[in-house]
């Protein structure tokens, strides 16, 4: 019974031996250039006329990677402080007293909803789809508010 067991044992390891030595499909890559001059990699061969190379994928020599120079980060520019913040209220609302009663109600208007509603969305400016404000986001924009209605709103 056990040189049964050892055949049956060899046998397995002599057909795991020879499956992890072919070649499988998917090691095959194919890359040929189409009518435009594109370049082109496929582990599927291409449908048509093209000159096709096959390659192995553990032939190819991998890129080293952080070969890149690091681009300089553009400095941003400063925050406004409070300060410059109520020169310019206070200059809007010198040049343009409707334009500054104007960002007076939005703001009361805002913080308002704000407020009163749970769960707030917004038009995302990225894709135009309409989000639910984060709390961080609605706390945030409550702050923005409450600075504006304190900008514009009081004399």
């Amino acid at each position: 019974m056990t040189t049964l067991l050892k055949l049956v044992a060899l046998q397995i390891m002599i057909a795991g031996m020879l499956l992890s030595t072919t070649t499988n499909a998917n090691d095959i890559i194919y890359t040929w250039v189409d009518e435009n001059g594109t370049k082109h990699y496929s582990q599927l061969p291409p449908e048509g006329e093209y000159e096709v190379t096959r390659l192995n994928h553990q032939d190819l020599e991998p890129k080293r990677i952080g070969t890149v120079s690091p681009v300089r980060a553009v400095a941003k520019a400063k925050p406004a402080t409070e300060d410059d913040l109520t020169k310019q209220a206070d200059e809007i609302k010198a040049q343009n007293a409707e334009q500054a009663k104007s960002i007076c109600d939005n703001a009361k208007h805002t913080l308002n909803v704000l407020l009163t509603h749970a769960q707030v969305t917004r038009k995302d400016e990225s894709n135009g789809e309409m989000v639910t404000m984060t709390q961080e986001q609605k706390q945030a924009a409550i702050k923005e508010s409450q600075e504006r209605v304190k900008l514009f709103c009081e004399e």
